[in-house]
């Protein structure tokens, strides 16, 4: 049973979906009573389409000639290193998958590695966790063993003596990377060459929604549709005026969060094999492209419930750790009310073991009259890393289904933290982008379908002459499209730090 929010309320608030007929009037009592304030004071003052029209309005807009899967490209770091597969003493026990074992390089004998990639070349010297000690001259080009490649290497230094222990420095999994490529003084040959990385070929694709409403013609007689002034407060208490009914007031406020839910939550419905599995109602596939949440690193997304301060910067890090210079590394982080809490108290707490909470600057008043304020909003750290706080009212929309955060009474969702470098990337170009059709007709439209009535017509008035109609049903229709996408540029510049409950 829903909970009254005062004694003098008459009735409770009621939902419905489809047809808005003559009864639903009497739960906006529309029919027996008269609202004689001008305005309607939402419950919920915050507007959550605009939350979510707020978020998703600071990024840039792209346009598209045609509705198709669209591609980018990422490029990747070219400086890399590779897991070592096996270790053999010579190339006949690598093809008969003989794996050698204790110390291996005495005198500068040979003995082969064997790496899943090529990306050494015969005079390369590479090295692996300690390179001061053990370093590795590779003497021949690489052989191929199936899909794997062999490369034949010798100790490097001064020392016949050096030997290097199998078992622990050349164990599966230890990683090699390329120093750089020794050559003799007198007539040398060849140097080593240039590694590439490709690029990473990114695609996604615009996805299609719509949405509609139907009203019999004799609701123009009960004024629901009767285009009045209306006044509604912004997340400020500011009022604004519109001149419009109801019904379009409803329709066009839920029109606007389900297309911001679309540029979050769609997911790619496209099977391996290139087809669809969703069909729509007409029998053609449903093609929908990834929204914002998908396209988010999965190594990016981490499950914390009770993540402290300790835990985000060391996020923050692996976020920056050779990706970022140390003067670029700033951040902006969203979370919900709770976790706006949840992160001042660590802020504070930190604060206090420098500055006494800066109390001369949050405390005000006098004698009985005091008063504590503020709340802390950014954050530095070591290596250059900085944040600043920002709430992300829409993880509280209680519209979206959340178990309890563990104590409290405030939804898991509001303790999700979403981070986003700040900045550009570096060639200027945003790294998050809203992809719409450049046909404006085609982006979004909006129609209604006349019957014998229309959405335009006066209450208490009726046509002298005839005029047309599509239809001989006594109302209207309403009928809403619009195509649009998101796309990440770089998905591993984003990172979501979320409840095990979400």
């Amino acid at each position: 049973m829903a909970t009254s929010i005062s004694a003098l309320q008459l009735t409770q608030a009621k939902s419905w979906s489809g047809m808005t007929k003559e009864n639903h009037l009497g739960y906006l009592m529309g029919r027996d009573r008269i609202l004689f304030t001008e305005f309607v004071d939402e419950i919920m003052a915050i507007n959550y389409a605009d939350e979510y029209k707020k978020f998703l309005g600071q990024f840039p807009e792209r346009t598209l000639d045609q509705d198709s899967e669209y591609e980018w490209f990422l490029k990747g770091i070219n400086l890399r290193n590779y897991p070592l597969i096996a270790v053999y003493t010579d190339l006949a026990a690598a093809q008969a998958g003989t794996t050698a074992s204790g110390n291996l390089g005495f005198g500068f004998s040979t003995f082969v590695l064997e790496f899943d990639v090529r990306m050494f070349e015969n005079t390369d010297k590479i090295v692996s966790n300690k390179p001061e000690i053990f370093q590795f001259q590779v003497v021949q080009e690489p052989v191929a063993n199936g899909s794997n490649w062999l490369y034949v290497v010798k100790l490097w230094g001064s020392n016949p003596t050096l030997t290097i222990p199998a078992a622990t420095e050349l164990a599966a999994g230890a990683r090699f990377t390329k120093l750089y490529s020794p050559t003799e003084q007198t007539l040398s040959v060849k140097g080593g060459n240039v590694s590439h990385d490709g690029y990473f070929k990114m695609y996604n694709r615009m996805s299609n929604m719509r949405k509609m409403y139907e009203a019999p013609g004799n609701m123009i007689d009960m004024k629901i549709n009767q285009a009045q002034r209306v006044k509604f407060k912004d997340q400020n208490g500011n009022l604004h005026d519109y001149w419009m009914d109801m019904l379009t007031i409803d329709y066009l406020k839920e029109w606007d969060t389900e297309k911001a839910f679309q540029l979050m939550y769609s997911k790619w419905n496209k099977t391996a094999n290139g087809t669809y599995q969703h069909d729509g109602i007409s029998g053609n596939p449903i093609m929908e492209g990834s929204g914002f949440y998908e396209q988010v690193s999965p190594s990016n997304v981490y499950q914390n419930t009770l993540w402290d301060l300790d835990y985000v910067t060391a996020v923050l890090m692996s976020l920056s750790y050779n990706k970022i210079k140390q003067s670029d590394r700033k951040f902006r982080i969203w979370g919900g009310e709770g976790a706006f809490i949840r992160m001042h108290s660590f802020l504070d707490q930190t604060a206090l073991v420098f500055s006494n909470n800066n109390a001369g600057d949050r405390v005000s008043g006098a004698n009985n009259d005091l008063m504590v304020s503020g709340q802390f909003k950014r954050y530095g750290w070591l290596n250059g890393i900085q944040f600043e706080l920002d709430v992300m009212p829409f993880f509280d929309d209680p519209r979206i289904p959340s178990q309890l955060y563990p104590n409290s009474n405030l939804p898991a969702r509001s303790y999700e933290l979403l981070i986003m470098e700040m900045g550009n990337a570096k060639d200027g170009k945003p790294n998050i982008e809203i992809v719409r059709p450049k046909n404006q007709l085609s982006r979004e439209v909006h129609r209604y379908i006349a019957g014998l009535r229309t959405p335009y017509d006066t209450p208490g008035y009726s046509a002298a002459d005839p005029t047309a109609a599509t239809s001989s049903k006594d109302g209207w229709e309403m009928h809403s499209q619009a195509t649009a996408g998101i796309q990440i540029n770089n998905p591993t510049k984003i990172a979501r730090i979320i409840p095990y409950q979400i």
